[in-house]
């Protein structure tokens, strides 16, 4: 895909441009914050699954010897 070149939105009106401009950057924060967010949670309690899936917690250890 070619890199884009020239403005992102194109209108008549400048201020709508830099409304839709600024929009644009909030979605990308937005959207790449959100992300961390579920993929921290999703390994969080990947982790919580298996030490109960596995038995491994504190104190647990010595029972299994």
């Amino acid at each position: 895909m070619p890199a884009h070149e020239g403005p992102l939105f194109s209108h008549p009106d400048p201020q709508a441009v830099a409304a839709l401009t600024e929009l644009h950057h909030s979605f990308i924060w937005a959207s790449g914050l959100t992300n961390l967010a579920f993929w921290l949670l999703a390994g969080l309690l990947s982790v919580i699954a298996l030490q109960r899936l596995t038995g491994i917690a504190q104190g647990h250890e010595e029972a299994r010897d």
